[in-house]
């Protein structure tokens, strides 16, 4: 678990640590769209991202 105090001390909150793991996973995925994205904007040409087929 992670725990933290919001305004001001006066509210604990309390999360598991697999929601931040699946959190930075799904943020890394969104920033690798966006770059995919911009490399054809910059003249290059990026190889094919999607998965045959899911782990």
């Amino acid at each position: 678990m992670v725990v933290w105090y919001h305004g001001g001390g006066s509210t604990r909150v309390e999360k598991p640590k697999a929601l931040y793991i699946i959190q930075l996973f799904n943020h890394q995925t969104h920033h690798q769209g966006q770059v995919h994205a911009m490399l054809p904007e910059a003249g290059a040409e990026p190889e094919p991202t999607d998965l045959e087929m899911l782990p």
